[in-house]
């Protein structure tokens, strides 16, 4: 099993129950299914090839849980980075993962880094429109919703995530689809959620314990809330 098998699965054993719910939104896990799929065409339709590194920059969202599981089924490796970091220091880490998309939700964070990043083709905008942005929304509502054909190995690279560089220079430490899966595991023998319930995420998605806890989540096929941001009113209205 790799990740994007989770929504697969879910899919076909759940497919009305509550997969995500963000603001007034919500999807079941059959829609969240065919949107990732859709999603993973659409991308792989830009040119993106299986082991491209994806950089995603943006506070949580609906469209960002999209991509993540929609990155996993298209076999690309997803580099989640945090949107409150200067531009300078995004674009170190970006050039640093050897990304060839931005997934971004400020169009004017997206102008501030493309200066820097001349190597990279695609920009994605998650959030307002932007000429200079391709829209992910139309991108996904143009392709396919049916599954990827795309064969994901257990071994391949699922994800780099940065570390704080709190005592030097930002390290990216990589993970595996297999890695990531037997984690999850782990904490669910711990806590077992089942699709019964309903699980706040909170945590930044760009963070690896957000990623972390929507992967685990969704193993379980259990409902996440998705906030946007850890406000202590958004979170206890939430709750």
């Amino acid at each position: 099993m790799v990740v994007g098998d989770l929504l697969r699965r879910n899919a076909q054993l759940h497919p009305r129950r509550h997969a995500w719910v963000y603001q007034a939104t919500s999807r079941t896990w059959a829609a969240a299914n065919r949107r990732t799929n859709a999603g993973a065409h659409a991308l792989l339709g830009l040119g993106l090839r299986p082991g491209d590194r994806v950089a995603l920059v943006g506070k949580n969202s609906l469209r960002l849980a999209e991509l993540y599981f929609a990155l996993a089924k298209a076999g690309l490796v997803a580099v989640p980075l945090s949107p409150t970091l200067a531009a300078e220091r995004l674009v170190q880490l970006i050039d640093d993962a050897g990304a060839a998309a931005v997934a971004v939700e400020a169009p004017s964070l997206a102008e501030a880094l493309r200066a820097g990043l001349p190597q990279v083709r695609w920009w994605i905008g998650l959030g307002g429109r932007s000429k200079a942005l391709l829209d992910y929304e139309q991108l996904a509502a143009g392709a396919s919703p049916a599954e990827s054909t795309v064969v994901v190995p257990e071994t391949a690279l699922r994800a780099i995530h940065y570390t704080t560089g709190a005592n030097g220079q930002p390290r990216g430490c990589l993970g595996t689809h297999r890695q990531l899966l037997q984690s999850v595991v782990v904490y669910a023998t711990q806590l077992p959620f089942t699709p019964d319930d309903i699980c706040l995420l909170a945590l930044p998605l760009t963070a690896g314990v957000g990623s972390y806890l929507l992967t685990a989540y969704a193993y379980a096929a259990a409902c996440t809330v998705i906030l946007s941001q850890a406000e202590p009113a958004a979170v206890l209205a939430a709750v």
